[in-house]
């Protein structure tokens, strides 16, 4: 049996994407959050203090019950408190880790505001897309982007001293085209034969944020005036280009 991997990642950056397509693979089976209450793995908080206390033992009991060749999960930068030693800990038992980052901050914090305010996180073929848009608080817009700043810190000093397959979710995840190109090398990390995979979920809005925030110039103006310019610039660039 092939190496088991770990899918590295924050909330809204994909992880739901490149685990669907993973499970569309015949000798892949990617399981979610199973470090967390919400995702249905763990029943109560005992069980989930447990599993993040002995999070090394709990996933290699997870991955002996899987009878596909290649077992893997998904772990976020802030499930609980030994998550760099886990990390660590795993690599250092063979586990592959695909490190899953969303570049652009702004784009990923309006993904997760809005989700929150309107309780819709994921999108399939068939859904009609709303024509609402949604005020964001200045201050909570903020607040997020700098967390998000700091857990991209700590994912990337996690990772210093292991090997580890960057994806992109801009670059690699976020359209059919950039998934052609880029689901090869991933499979070929995880050293299984490539597939024809896919998934009915999409992008959870077809139009840019822009058109989505009401109050989405002065966020911006926010953003810079806090010293932000740079993530300003890239979420600008990115905006350009979809």
């Amino acid at each position: 049996m092939n190496s088991p991997f770990i899918i590295f990642s924050q909330s809204r950056s994909g992880s739901t994407l490149l685990k669907r397509l993973l499970n569309s693979h015949s000798k892949i089976y990617c399981e979610g959050e199973v470090l967390t209450i919400t995702d249905g793995y763990l029943k109560h908080s005992f069980g989930l203090k447990s599993a993040r206390l002995f999070t090394i033992p709990y996933l290699w009991m997870r991955k002996i019950r899987s009878t596909d060749d290649v077992y893997g999960a998904t772990i976020f930068i802030y499930h609980g408190r030994y998550i760099a030693r886990n990390i660590q800990w795993l690599y250092k038992l063979g586990w592959k880790i695909l490190y899953l980052e969303r570049e652009d901050i702004v784009n990923q914090v309006f993904s997760n505001m809005i989700a929150a305010q309107t309780g819709h996180y994921h999108t399939e073929n068939k859904r009609k897309e709303q024509s609402v848009r949604h005020v964001i608080p200045e201050d909570s817009f903020i607040n997020l982007v700098n967390n998000r700043i700091r857990w991209h810190a700590k994912e990337k000093s996690i990772l210093k001293s292991t090997k580890f397959l960057r994806i992109s979710y801009e670059k690699d995840l976020m359209t059919a085209e950039k998934r052609e190109l880029s689901l090869p090398d991933i499979f070929k990390y995880l050293s299984v034969e490539p597939e024809k995979v896919d998934t009915t979920l999409r992008r959870t809005y077809s139009r840019p944020y822009s058109q989505i925030v009401d109050n989405y110039e002065s966020l911006m103006e926010r953003l810079k005036y806090d010293g932000h310019t740079d993530l300003y610039e890239l979420h600008v660039g990115y905006k350009a280009n979809t």
